[in-house]
């Protein structure tokens, strides 16, 4: 019998594994590569509504003027941009440009696209069960990374 830790160390491994698949050559655009916290950044600002700099660097746990020096970096290739939030101009909400949004989906698909080669290795049923268990492992860490947050 594979005791708890043994299952959660093959549950690493496996997932680990999933994420190297996943990432790998999936950032490369066509003109210029992306990194993983970039591609980050754009997902969250395609929201709406748009988040503000001081949300972003809450979700990605830097400091707001590090957000502000990665920001800095992606408006300047045209991907995203600051614009001052209705009701107070000292806001700034950041939102994709329309480079940015193609660029978003771009990524996007090419990323689905990779996980339905593995995904398709499983039945039907198999893909459904797997869902369904990784959503209730998604819904039992959700509390731990509420109270993780400032």
């Amino acid at each position: 019998m594979t005791s708890n830790s043994g299952r959660a160390e093959r549950l690493a491994v496996a997932l680990q594994a999933l994420h190297r698949y996943f990432r790998s050559g999936l950032l490369v655009d066509d003109r210029r590569p992306l990194t993983r916290v970039q591609w980050m950044i754009l997902r969250l600002a395609a929201a709406d509504p748009p988040p503000t700099v001081g949300m972003l660097a809450t979700r990605l746990d830097v400091r707001p003027s590090t957000m502000s020096q990665m920001l800095d970096r992606l408006e300047k290739e045209g991907w995203v941009q600051r614009t001052a939030a209705a009701g107070d101009s000292r806001v700034r909400r950041v939102v994709p440009t329309s480079e940015g949004r193609a660029l978003l989906e771009r990524l996007n698909a090419r990323a689905l696209a990779r996980l339905e080669v593995p995904l398709a290795q499983l039945g039907e049923e198999e893909q459904e069960r797997l869902l369904a268990l990784l959503e209730t492992l998604v819904a039992a860490i959700r509390p731990q990374r509420e109270e993780a947050r400032p």
